[in-house]
């Protein structure tokens, strides 16, 4: 989808208070301060949406920026898969670059390997995949200790999707929800608490595709 596409989308699915679902493009266009005949051109394409009202349709919609980029690649786009237990062919060797022990954690691409997973990744023509160890009880009960998580590299994730985020100089594994006001950081173990913060506040980095357990 283009950018308009998108814009078209959030606003016919977007639930304002009350419950009314859906804004008309007046509506949207009184929200941020332009035109309906913008949105009417953003949304066909007739013109590109410049820089600042971005910022305005980012915040107004709870989005991140980079969810309205033009159409991302096969390589960014991660689909929804059963968790992968074992291998079956074909398979790619996927690096293990660290470990998810907590609420926080450390983590850089250029770190070493210290091992490779043979993974298979059916339907993800991916341009980056990684592996991060599981260790204590920090994902039960969706994974448990010893299990390892296979991320896609990705800077979008949809609602509901656990996703690597960097916050404040660390990582951290939650589930992303989106709101008019917030984001939420919600952890798969009840014993964690969820977070909430501002679009401007986190960064997606990559998406849980599945989990792997070594025979």
């Amino acid at each position: 989808m283009h950018p308009g596409e998108k814009i078209k989308k959030l606003r016919t699915e977007f639930r304002a208070k009350g419950g009314k679902i859906g804004l008309t493009q007046e509506e949207l266009a009184k929200a941020i301060g332009v035109s309906r005949q913008i949105i009417v051109d953003w949304e066909s394409g007739r013109s590109k949406v410049p820089y600042p009202r971005l910022v305005s349709l980012s915040k107004f919609f709870a989005q991140p920026l980079d969810y309205f980029q033009e159409d991302r690649s096969s390589q960014d786009v991660v689909r929804d898969t059963p968790a992968l237990y074992g291998t079956t062919p074909p398979t790619i060797p996927v690096p293990v670059l660290g470990s998810v022990s907590g609420e926080r954690f450390h983590f850089s691409f250029d770190q070493v390997a210290e091992e490779y997973l043979p993974v298979a990744l059916p339907g993800h023509p991916v341009k980056r995949s990684f592996a991060l160890r599981i260790t204590g009880k920090s994902l039960h009960p969706t994974a448990h200790d010893g299990e390892y998580a296979i991320v896609v590299e990705s800077s979008y994730a949809e609602d509901g999707k656990l996703a690597i985020v960097h916050l404040n100089q660390e990582f951290t594994l939650k589930r992303i929800y989106r709101s008019k006001d917030y984001i939420e950081l919600r952890p798969d173990n009840p014993a964690y608490q969820s977070q909430k913060i501002q679009p401007d506040e986190f960064q997606v980095v990559g998406v849980v595709v599945g989990f792997f357990r070594k025979p």
